[in-house]
C-alpha cells in the first residue's frame, strides 16, 4: 500500500497520544475520587498540593487480611478495609505514612499453582508483604517506586532542613532523613 510507510511512522505518535490522554483521564478521575473522600469526611486530605495517584485494596500475607491503600503523591493511607467504611478514619495519623519514610522491597515471584507475586512495603511502624497476582501486585510496585522516587527527588529540592545539610534522598538510597510522631507522640527526627 502506498501509504504504509507514513502510516508506520505515524503509529508512535499516536500512540503518544494516545497514552497523554490516557495519563489525563486517570488523573481527572482520581481528583474527583479525592474529592469525593473529602466530601465523605475526611475533608483534611484536600491539600493544594495533592494528588491521589492510585487507590485499591491489596493482600497483606503476614496478618492475611486485606488492607486498602490510598497512594498520594506525598503520602500512603493504609487501613483495614473495616475501618474504611467512616472515612474520617483515613484522617488518622497511625493511617498514614509520609512517602519519605517508605522502602518497596524488590518483587518475589512464587510460580506454584496460584501464580502469585509479593513484595515488602515498608514503613515507619509496619512491613506489609503485599501478595497477589502478578499484574496487579507489579502495577502497585512500579507505582510506589515511581511516586516514592519522585517525592523524595521533590523533597531533596524543597526542604529547607535537606537543602541547609545538602542531604540528597533517592529511592536507589535506603537512608532517609525525617521527622515522624508515633502515636504514642513520641518523634524520631533525623535518619532512618
Amino acid at each position: 500500500h502506498p501509504d504504509f510507510s507514513n502510516l508506520e511512522k505515524a503509529i508512535p505518535t499516536m500512540q503518544e497520544i494516545a497514552d497523554s490522554l490516557n495519563t489525563g483521564i486517570r488523573e481527572q478521575e482520581n481528583q474527583q475520587k479525592l474529592l469525593d473522600l473529602s466530601a465523605k469526611g475526611a475533608k483534611g486530605l484536600l491539600q493544594p498540593h495533592r494528588n491521589l495517584v492510585h487507590e485499591g485494596i491489596i493482600q497483606d500475607d503476614s496478618k492475611k487480611k486485606k488492607m486498602h491503600l490510598w497512594l498520594f503523591n506525598d503520602i500512603i493511607i493504609h487501613i483495614s478495609e473495616a475501618k474504611t467504611k467512616n472515612k474520617a478514619n483515613l484522617l488518622k495519623p497511625e493511617h498514614q505514612w509520609p512517602l519519605h519514610l517508605i522502602w518497596v522491597g524488590p518483587l518475589s515471584e512464587d510460580r506454584g499453582d496460584k501464580k502469585t507475586d509479593s513484595f515488602e512495603l515498608i514503613g515507619p511502624t509496619y512491613t506489609y508483604i503485599i501478595k497477589g497476582p502478578p499484574e496487579e501486585v507489579y502495577f502497585w510496585h512500579s507505582q510506589l517506586l515511581k511516586t516514592v522516587g519522585a517525592w523524595l527527588e521533590h523533597q531533596s529540592q524543597n526542604d529547607k532542613v535537606l537543602l541547609s545539610k545538602n542531604i540528597v534522598m533517592s529511592i536507589d538510597n535506603n537512608n532517609r532523613y525525617a521527622r515522624f510522631q508515633y502515636q504514642d507522640k513520641s518523634i524520631c527526627n533525623g535518619w532512618w
